[in-house]
């Protein structure tokens, strides 16, 4: 993994680097989880939107059953003509009271608009049944019209069942809210029937209205109590059975054929308690089914609620893999360019030998190209001004060893002049004497002139050498600019990264942290890169106090040049006379003349060894740089 981010960060240009492998999987990620957060929190309102309407329609449907109770309280008091049941009925009449003001304290909580525009619609029954209660205490009513109103207050209030199934959006939830609304109204026509058969008990009479009554909730009452059976649910199915098959239902049958066979063996309070027991029943069934309906609104939630934290964790998974990539990034980043730095400041200190990153093809990798040619120009300008001065070297030993063989040959030639001619031991002493003192002397200055020649020549390559290094210092101060606006660069992309991290809230703690590492890494970085740039403007001001104290020293030895002239002219006139006087001692014995051989064949090597000593040394290191250094380019 290392070896991969190490090819892209030296490889991709820092926009698309940050871009494709960090920013686009952020973006990408951001999208996605909010995307998927949007759906899945609209899934969790909708769960608990059902959740609400569920806990308004319990509240509303206790007031339909005891309200269903009091329907037929009242059909009874009305059929007696007002001479029973009134103690009951106000029993009931409290106990209905009692459940509307539970719903009246109960608060509506988040529900779709629909169902809460047609909740406070229905809210105001508590002021039809005040007006419905009136009429029946004064007995201004008749035992129909008042089941009329009641059922119409009933329907109202079981359509808001009606409406939550319709909002429903879980299909296999809307199925058991159907069932559910069918056994309300299986239960209605069961409290009907109730009303009809206390009122006909009352009244010892079943006419042709009462039976068309009885045929019409009987046939809804097994339609109703049919589409619940049809529920696919275990539990559901043996509630039905258990219903249809219980001594209760069947005692309520039984009366009811009675009923239309003119035969009346029960009093009122008999038929409505029987009646009761039947509809207990179904309120049972009603709130055994209702507890199904609530344990799967509540797997439904916890569904929801763990898709919406997933579906958030995953998103929140890919933005930390996203700020994963681009710290490391920048950290192999910061690495390579530590390696830089200090490869420079290393080259800064004489230090050539230096290992630098593998380049690529972006713009660091051309600043690592450049930094590797001036390294490899500087080496070899050295290795080939050391290998001239060994060779160098070893050519004044070869001329110190002919100089010592010259030695021996001229000890030689002294001792046969002393036992040459004794007669002319004091003239060819002094003649000698002269001749070796004027050769010694041209010697000397001849070699005091090279010398102060090749001194001058040094002078004038040292200075051009330092020109070089300045124009080197030059270039490296160029490269510490880059470097510095790199620094620059990531201390710039570690701030944003840091208010980014700010954006994301306690989210991004971690990722801030990491930015101000990089930033803090990126100061560093700035402010080393400034003190190599000192560092090099303090060797520039050096090297040029340098030239201008060499070039001083250039005049000096041009002036000793001049001097060493002169004083060789006149060695030259001294070296005339005395020649003249040798040619005087021609005369002299086949000794001198054979000493005047060899001392022409020792003049003669060294003419030759003074001529190879007259080669300055080549320590000039090269002046051109490489193509690829003198034109390189960031990119």
């Amino acid at each position: 993994m290392s070896r991969l981010f190490r090819h892209i960060t030296l490889n991709w240009s820092t926009f698309w680097r940050h871009m494709l492998l960090g920013g686009l999987p952020l973006v990408f990620g951001i999208i996605v989880a909010l995307s998927y957060s949007g759906i899945r929190y609209k899934e969790v309102a909708d769960v608990q939107g059902l959740e609400e309407m569920l806990e308004t329609v319990t509240v509303v449907n206790a007031v339909v059953h005891a309200m269903q109770a009091e329907r037929g309280r009242s059909a009874s008091f009305l059929a007696s003509g007002g001479h029973s049941g009134r103690d009951e009925l106000i029993a009931q009449r409290a106990v209905v009271d009692e459940k509307i003001e539970a719903w009246q304290a109960f608060e509506l909580g988040a529900v779709p608009p629909l169902f809460a525009a047609y909740y406070d619609e229905v809210k105001a029954v508590d002021e039809e049944v005040a007006r419905i209660r009136s009429k029946v205490d004064g007995k201004i009513i008749t035992g129909p019209e008042m089941v009329e109103v009641y059922k119409d207050i009933i329907a109202r209030l079981q359509h808001l069942s009606d409406l939550m199934a319709q909002l429903t959006q879980e299909p296999s939830l809307a199925v058991y809210l159907d069932g559910y609304n069918a056994l309300l109204r299986a239960k209605e026509q069961t409290g009907l029937q109730r009303a009809i058969d206390t009122r006909i008990a009352t009244q010892l009479s079943f006419t042709n209205s009462d039976y068309d009554l009885f045929i019409i909730h009987r046939t809804l009452f097994q339609a109703y109590l049919d589409q619940y059976n049809q529920i696919s649910d275990p539990l559901v199915q043996k509630s039905y059975e258990d219903f249809i098959n219980s001594p209760e239902n069947l005692a309520v049958l039984e009366i009811q054929e009675q009923a239309k066979r003119y035969t009346f063996n029960l009093t009122p309070a008999e038929v409505f308690a029987l009646h009761t027991k039947r509809v207990n029943l179904l309120f049972d069934a009603e709130r055994q089914l209702w507890d199904i309906i609530m344990k799967k609104e509540a797997a439904l939630s916890v569904a929801a609620w763990r898709s919406l934290i997933l579906t958030v964790m995953g998103g929140l998974l890919c933005i930390m893999l996203s700020a994963l990539i681009i710290y490391g990034f920048t950290k192999f980043n910061s690495e390579v360019m530590g390696e830089i730095v200090g490869a420079a400041v290393n080259m800064t200190e004489g230090d050539y030998d230096v290992e630098l990153p593998k380049p690529g093809t972006n713009g660091i990798s051309t600043l690592i190209s450049t930094l590797v040619v001036f390294r490899d120009t500087i080496k070899k300008n050295r290795d080939e001004a050391l290998a001239r001065q060994a060779a160098r070297q070893r050519e004044l030993e070869a001329i110190k060893i002919r100089a010592e063989n010259g030695r021996s040959r001229s000890d030689r030639i002294s001792r046969d002049i002393e036992h040459t001619a004794q007669s002319t031991e004091e003239l060819a002493q002094s003649v000698n004497s002269a001749l070796k003192s004027t050769e010694t002397a041209n010697i000397r200055v001849g070699e005091m002139r090279d010398m102060a020649y090749e001194g001058t020549h040094i002078t004038q390559n040292a200075i051009e050498a330092m020109d070089r290094i300045r124009k080197a210092s030059d270039k490296i101060t160029s490269i510490i600019k880059i470097i510095d606006e790199i620094a620059f660069q990531t201390n710039l992309l570690a701030l944003n990264a840091r208010v980014e991290a700010a954006r994301a809230g306690p989210a991004g703690r971690g990722f801030a942290v990491v930015a101000t590492e990089v930033q803090q890494l990126a100061a560093r970085s700035a402010r080393a890169a400034g003190d190599v740039s000192e560092l090099i403007e303090e060797a520039a001001k050096e090297i040029s106090d340098g030239v201008v104290i060499v070039e001083q020293s250039g005049s000096a030895l041009d002036e000793l040049a001049a001097g060493a002239g002169e004083i060789a002219a006149l060695v030259e006139s001294l070296t005339s006379v005395s020649r003249q006087q040798s040619a005087t001692l021609n005369e002299i014995n086949d000794a001198t003349m054979r000493l005047e051989t060899e001392m022409r064949s020792l003049s003669r090597e060294l003419t030759s060894e003074d001529s190879a000593e007259d080669d300055p040394i080549d320590l000039t290191p090269a002046n051109d740089w490489p193509d690829d250094a003198a034109h390189a380019q960031f990119a």
